[in-house]
């Protein structure tokens, strides 16, 4: 899913639908069950490695339409 959603990014033909809906699922596995903990962070610093470090985390969308980069700066260590 990591590779794919990085391909669909890269290709300006992709279906918006398609983007959105692995933006969320992403998002969802990877970024909700740490919202808490990350509530109020001005910086998010993450530190993926394999296919995660592909992925362009300020584009992960929350259920709400709101992306990552819209509530946090990134830094991908």
């Amino acid at each position: 899913l990591a590779d794919r959603f990085s391909s669909l990014l890269a290709d300006p033909d992709a279906p918006e639908a398609e983007v959105r809906r692995m933006a969320r699922d992403l998002y969802d596995w990877l970024i909700a069950p740490m919202e808490d903990a990350v509530r109020g962070a001005s910086t998010l610093v993450i530190d993926a490695d394999g296919p995660l470090a592909r992925i362009p985390w300020p584009a992960l969308e929350a259920r709400g339409g709101q992306v990552v980069a819209d509530r946090h700066a990134t830094v991908q260590a």
